[in-house]
């Protein structure tokens, strides 16, 4: 060991990659087994059936307020196609470098003027590598570095926190009069487009020109540079928070659709769901969210994608009032105690708290006033955790300063914490690895929500397993009994189950949901695939139950909607000519044949339906 120690001293090169080894081999070892996991929930929509990513001519639109992931995923897929192994890869490497920045941050920040001043020579190495690793190993981060999809918010934290570290060492170089001019207008460029990137990338980097105003107001007061100058540098910041409100814009109502390009129809539906609660009820229950945020990030179990959170109403309920006192405690309780701790020069106080202010900031997006449909998803805590777990790691030293702990008592504190914290995101993992066992635990933990329930079902239908798939869409309808994708999954269940009279009995149900779903803007645009699949399904089965005039009134309205649906036109031939319509069914065969006249099996029947016509002439 104390050759260890000599080595390390002497190679000081080697000594400063210890932090960033450690953090990443962690990382590695905790998601290495789910770089082959599947694309789960949401990923079938925003990847596998997201035709824009397939083509990288989209590339060229940079309307989309996510462009920038979405530009990734085009990446993947060009380089991988849909095997789920390159898009895993590139959410753990976002994971590795996030852990490093969290790293150079709390190092960039001991070394500002006012810290700098606090800390009167103390080493930041312990508290940043425990920052770093706490960020790296906490099971909550598995939302958004596992599930694929939340990319969104692994790789918008990623350029948020390159812009501010490359900001802060900027600005510590013209404290210093270091590194020179190039460098300074190097790292200050690289700071600029790196936020502007974030604004493409997820609306929760709009924050960040305003995280960064703070960090030069709270960390640079009493700087060498002018006040004039040190507001001109905010400037491009400014400007940047620009882009999200416009990007919003640039998406005209009703001009996107799913099919034209799921990257405008997500600000579309993003702009619906401003109305779907409102801002008094998403702010009362976001109260409520963001202690739950904040006990996961101190006790993280129980941990689900899907959670059964009801949205709360008002301001008397126990759990809001409580909630509104803690988080108000909280928040004003650091703004005390940076102010007391600049004062008095306490450095880890000073950090500790401007990681809960970090926290509140950071998580204003998203758990505020503005509505969202989906009250609370872990993912959202990815960004802010970084703040929250620095806190936490900041407290901890300043309690062992306090008691006068040697060193080593502290190494331990965080090997401990790590160890158990790695155990749980171990384990944690290990669900997202399989999509059966994953929305199997989904159900378990949240009994009375419908979600998890429907995607067993189709999980089950995957493998053939109809029957456990129906009993589980049963117990899914009991708990929301106007859930559209119950009776559609039932529907082709009890297909496949040969129960024809019961697939027609929730196919119809089906479409009785859908009258009412497909009048709110936010359904329209998914209301009409819906709508189309479903009346095929019904006229097919009305013909194999042999009542081809039931059929016909579907096929129709499932060829009104998608005129290339071809298979649907051939069983509308089927049932007219069951009606002994033979003209009409011919005339469907030979618009088949126009749009594919590869088609043997159309070209087949329509000759030996022109056969039967002539003999009957």
């Amino acid at each position: 060991m104390d050759g260890l120690r000599r080595f390390f001293e002497t190679n000081r090169a080697a000594a400063a990659l210890i932090p960033f080894v450690l953090s990443a081999l962690a990382v590695l070892a905790l998601y290495s087994h789910v770089l082959h996991g599947p694309f789960l929930y949401d990923d079938l929509i925003y990847i596998v059936r997201n035709g824009r990513i397939r083509d990288l001519g989209a590339l060229t639109d940079f309307t989309s307020s996510r462009y920038v992931t979405f530009a990734t995923f085009a990446l993947n897929y060009a380089v991988g196609g849909l095997s789920t192994f390159g898009y895993h890869l590139v959410n753990v490497a976002v994971h590795v470098f996030n852990g490093w920045l969290v790293y150079a941050l709390v190092r960039l920040t001991w070394r500002t003027p006012v810290v700098a001043r606090a800390a009167a020579g103390a080493s930041a190495r312990g508290l940043a590598l425990t920052a770093s690793l706490l960020f790296a190993v906490h099971p909550l981060q598995t939302q958004a570095v596992t599930y694929i999809t939340q990319r969104f918010a692994s790789l918008a934290t990623f350029f948020y926190l390159a812009s501010l570290v490359c900001y802060a060492a900027a600005r510590l170089d013209v404290e210093r009069s270091d590194g020179g001019l190039l460098r300074r207008h190097g790292l200050y460029v690289l700071s600029v487009a790196a936020a502007l990137a974030a604004q493409k990338t997820k609306e929760i980097a709009f924050t960040l020109p305003f995280v960064i105003a703070l960090y030069e107001l709270a960390f640079f007061s009493g700087s060498v540079a002018s006040a004039r100058r040190r507001a001109a540098l905010l400037v491009p910041y400014g400007l940047a928070a620009l882009v999200i409100p416009l990007s919003f814009l640039l998406v005209s109502p009703g001009a996107v659709s799913y099919a034209s390009g799921i990257e405008n129809w997500i600000t579309e539906l993003q702009k619906a769901e401003l109305g779907t609660l409102s801002k008094y009820v998403y702010f009362l229950t976001e109260t409520r969210v963001l202690v739950t945020y904040l006990r996961l990030l101190v006790l993280p179990v129980n941990q689900m994608l899907l959670y059964d959170f009801p949205a709360s109403h008002s301001i008397l309920e126990p759990a809001v009032l409580a909630s509104l006192a803690f988080l108000s405690l909280l928040l004003f309780g650091a703004l005390y105690l940076f102010f007391r701790a600049k004062r008095l020069g306490e450095p880890y106080l000073l950090v500790a708290s401007a990681g809960v202010i970090w926290f509140f900031v950071t998580s204003s997006v998203e758990s505020s006033v503005i509505p969202i449909m989906d009250l609370i998803y872990e993912h959202r805590v990815y960004l802010p955790s970084v703040g929250a777990l620095t806190a936490l790691a900041a407290l901890g030293a300043a309690a062992l300063e306090r008691l006068g702990a040697r060193p080593r008592t502290g190494v331990a504190l965080t090997a401990a914490a790590v160890v158990l914290l790695s155990v749980l995101t171990y384990q944690r993992n290990l669900v997202w690895t399989d999509a059966l066992a994953f929305w199997a635990d989904g159900a378990a933990r949240a009994p009375a929500l419908a979600k998890p329930r429907i995607n067993l079902a189709i999980e089950l239908m995957r493998l053939g397993r109809y029957d456990e798939a129906v009993v589980e869409l049963e117990k899914a309808k009991r708990s929301e009994p106007r859930y559209l994708d119950i009776y559609y999954n039932l529907g082709i269940s009890h297909v496949n189950r040969r129960d024809y009279r019961s697939a027609l009995r929730e196919f119809n149900r089906a479409l009785e949901v859908l009258e009412v779903l497909k009048e709110g803007h936010y359904f329209a645009a998914a209301s009409l695939e819906y709508e189309m699949i479903i009346n095929s399904y019904l006229g097919n089965l009305y013909v194999r139950l042999g009542e081809p005039e039931r059929a016909l009134a579907h096929f129709e309205r499932a060829l009104a909607i998608k005129a290339d649906n071809n298979a649907a036109r051939y069983n509308y031939a089927v049932a007219l000519d069951m009606l002994g319509r033979y003209e009409d069914a011919a005339a469907q065969l030979r618009i088949l044949l126009g749009s594919d006249p590869s088609d043997s099996g159309a070209r087949a029947y329509l000759d030996a339906l022109l056969s039967r016509i002539g003999r009957d002439r």
